[in-house]
């Protein structure tokens, strides 16, 4: 059983992490309501055709790495999974930088977007920054500095929306706003982050010997070699689900989902989020201790359930006309888009949070096969459902109800492997 002592620990470090996400995320969504009508949806198409192919880049950067740091027991392995993540983030970035120089203006021809190839120009940037920014958040989770982090990601969300409307402004909502926003804002948090850590990681870097990061490298091999092929399948797969709805559908409805899913997510990044760093870093430490890891995820499966349940029914009620009073007309059709994909974002905001639980307990090769089981049902059926039915409410429906059963499946396997742990080590 759970004592008392880790419950108040973990709620007190989810509510310390939850009060800096939260304002993280309520300032984007505040936000919205002036970029919503500084940018247009094709701005916001660049800028999701921007963001899926960075995170195609983002799983090369990291080979996924950065999920290690809280596993090790020394600090010192786990500081050298960063330095790691340091060098593959600057190889993958030129890797990127050449590839844009040779296929950029194929990439922009094939999406139909002007300029597209001088937005890619900056991705082998947002590569490095971002990489970095990731790792240094896995460190101050595996630390427990969950205030500074809590800070650190307020901080970020500000700049970000702060610099989408100041050059949304300045330029008359040119879509650089949009996508060079991550850059900015992150650098800000890899200063913040390294504020209170620059003097350790000197010592780590003083103390590392020669072939130690090829050491940590095959030590958690099993990151690159599953991990990252798993992440890779992820980005792929919402990489060619934003090339099917601009090939069926168009880019403007491509920058209406692109939008009401970023909104639609804001819950999952107020608390899932917050949960789930918590959750990743405590439940590694009830399986090194050998407690029961079926208990504490059973009871945050019925926290995060508690929890998101009454909003997204409400979501799923208002979105409809909310969209339209709140963005103005030009974005009516997002809110019957929120309604559609109401089910699949309540399955993900619960199954979220969870995923870390194969990882700890070394079943990333099962949870890698059930994943392609649910990138190929993902792609065939908006693939089907878009060649046949020529309607975008009507596709998205479907692929919503689809998206839901998969994720409904994954959280009951992942139920069943923490039983089987638990079984095995009692």
């Amino acid at each position: 059983m759970l004592n008392g002592n880790l419950k108040s620990e973990f709620s007190k470090n989810v509510a310390t992490l939850f009060t800096g996400t939260f304002i993280a995320q309520t300032i984007p969504l505040l936000a919205s309501l002036i970029l919503s009508r500084i940018y247009t949806p094709e701005d916001f198409a660049v800028n999701e055709v921007f963001l899926r192919l960075y995170s195609i880049g983002i799983v090369f950067s990291t080979l996924r790495y950065e999920q290690a740091i809280v596993l090790p027991k020394e600090n010192q392995k786990a500081a050298n999974i960063i330095f790691l993540i340091l060098k593959t983030s600057i190889i993958t970035s030129v890797f990127f930088l050449v590839l844009n120089f040779v296929f950029g203006e194929w990439v922009e021809d094939s999406q139909g977007i002007p300029n597209l190839y001088y937005y890619l120009l900056l991705i082998p940037l947002a590569l490095v920054i971002s990489s970095n920014y990731q790792a240094l958040n896995y460190w101050s989770v595996r630390n427990k500095n969950y205030k500074q982090l809590s800070i650190t990601k307020s901080t970020v969300s500000f700049a970000n929306s702060g610099y989408r409307l100041v050059l949304g402004v300045i330029t008359s909502g040119h879509p650089i706003g949009l996508v060079s926003s991550m850059i900015v804002s992150q650098s800000i948090g890899i200063v913040m982050l390294l504020k209170n850590n620059l003097k350790a990681f000197i010592t780590f870097s003083k103390n590392r010997e020669k072939g130690d990061v090829i050491k940590i490298a095959k030590e958690y091999e099993d990151f690159p070699k599953i991990n990252t092929f798993h992440a890779l399948m992820d980005a792929i797969r919402e990489a060619t689900i934003i090339y099917l709805i601009i090939h069926f559908f168009g880019d403007t409805t491509l920058g209406l989902y692109a939008f009401t899913i970023r909104l639609m997510k804001l819950p999952l990044g107020m608390i899932g989020t917050s949960i789930g760093q918590v959750f990743f870093q405590k439940a590694a430490e009830v399986v090194n201790q050998r407690k029961s890891i079926y208990e504490i995820t059973l009871k945050t499966i019925k926290r995060l359930t508690f929890i998101s349940l009454p909003i997204f029914i409400l979501i799923g009620i208002l979105s409809g006309w909310a969209f339209e009073f709140v963005f103005g007309d030009k974005w009516s059709n997002a809110g019957v888009i929120a309604q559609i994909i109401t089910p699949w974002m309540f399955f993900h905001f619960i199954a979220s949070p969870l995923s870390q639980i194969p990882i700890i307990l070394k079943k990333q090769k099962q949870f890698f096969l059930v994943s392609i089981f649910g990138f190929f049902l993902g792609i065939i059926t908006l693939f089907c459902s878009g060649f046949y039915m020529k309607d975008v409410y009507i596709s998205l429906t479907i692929f919503s109800i689809a998206q839901s059963c998969y994720l409904l499946f994954v959280l009951l396997w992942i139920l069943k492997i923490a039983r089987n742990h638990d079984k095995c080590n009692t």
